[in-house]
């Protein structure tokens, strides 16, 4: 609704319709009181949370941004005290957030654009050492480029630590007939540290990560290709090219979602019009996320991308006011 359509309304409305924000129209916003956008523990989260802040308030609200772990702002979620949630991985949110989804206590507002997934990764250079990368074949004939003092003949995955749960790979190793060997990663700043000496002295190193992930925008680093992963791919051996193994198959892929207090759809009913619009990529954000970790600023980040797509989301603003 312009200005210029309210022409003919007496002057208390004009002067409210002034005084608010350019795309506020008051009576599709709903309340006043301000929303709560957790901020969790990790880089990427930090920039959509804070990007999907400056939107809201383009469109008139109030947001307050509040520290929340991952884990432990599900309850106050559900219950109202945080509003929104910018970056679910939903497999590794696991039961629990599930259920309060199946309750009705928290929603799922909708997609972030963020395809999330883990699996073997590689320096892109180790394809010159080992044909036939990324194909997963091809790691049957290269053990020794990715082996170490310690594994010697097997070849190495560096894997996530045990307290971080189980990856599956000593039984996709068994599955795919690969001669492997995990050994622990220690902790994400030693994985990505492995992965920097690998392409700094071109030695290969095979890895278990996960993406999106700022290293991405870093290294030239590259994923093992498998067949697609399937539920039946986890609990039955007949399924896949091993009739007598297991995941025989890919990593299945982590959604990862906008979530949401119920309540908020009517509390403030543009907003969650406009989350529902909401979009960026991996590669936008693992760029974005590579430059914070690199020294920039979150909140000078988080206006760069405003600038650099304000056609974007101009049109997600005006969208939701229809």
């Amino acid at each position: 609704m312009t200005l210029g359509s309210r022409r003919n309304f007496h002057a208390a409305a004009l002067l409210c319709a002034i005084a608010l924000p350019e795309y506020a129209v008051a009576a599709e916003m709903g309340s006043t009181d301000p929303i709560k956008m957790a901020m969790n523990e990790w880089t990427s989260q930090n920039i959509l949370a804070q990007v999907a802040g400056r939107l809201l308030s383009k469109a008139g609200y109030v947001v307050e941004y509040v520290t929340a772990g991952s884990n432990t702002q599900l309850t106050p979620l559900s219950a109202g005290e945080l509003t929104v949630a910018m970056e679910i991985w939903t497999v590794n949110s696991g039961p629990a957030f599930e259920q309060l989804v199946d309750e009705g206590k928290i929603t799922i507002v909708g997609p972030t654009g963020l395809e999330g997934k883990g699996g073997w990764v590689y320096p892109k250079f180790a394809e010159g050492l080992c044909p036939g990368l990324p194909k997963w074949e091809a790691l049957k004939d290269c053990s020794g480029v990715f082996s170490t003092i310690e594994t010697y003949p097997q070849g190495q995955l560096i894997d996530f630590p045990p307290d971080w749960g189980n990856t599956y790979s000593a039984e996709r190793f068994t599955a795919f007939g690969l001669d492997f060997k995990s050994v622990s990663g220690g902790s994400e700043g030693a994985i990505t540290a492995a992965l920097r000496s690998s392409i700094a002295a071109k030695k290969p190193v095979l890895a278990y990560f996960w993406w999106p992930h700022p290293i991405f925008a870093e290294l030239e680093l590259a994923h093992v290709e498998m067949p697609a992963w399937a539920a039946e791919c986890e609990t039955d051996p007949s399924w896949g090219i091993n009739p007598s193994a297991t995941y025989d198959c890919d990593e299945r892929p982590n959604a990862i979602v906008i979530a949401a207090w119920p309540g908020m759809k009517d509390k403030w009913p543009r907003a969650y019009e406009i989350l529902e619009q909401f979009r960026i990529d991996n590669d936008e954000d693992m760029r974005l996320a590579h430059e914070v970790e690199n020294g920039a600023k979150l909140g000078a980040v988080a206006d760069e991308w405003m600038t650099k797509h304000a056609t974007q989301w101009r049109a997600w603003l005006d969208h939701a006011s229809k």
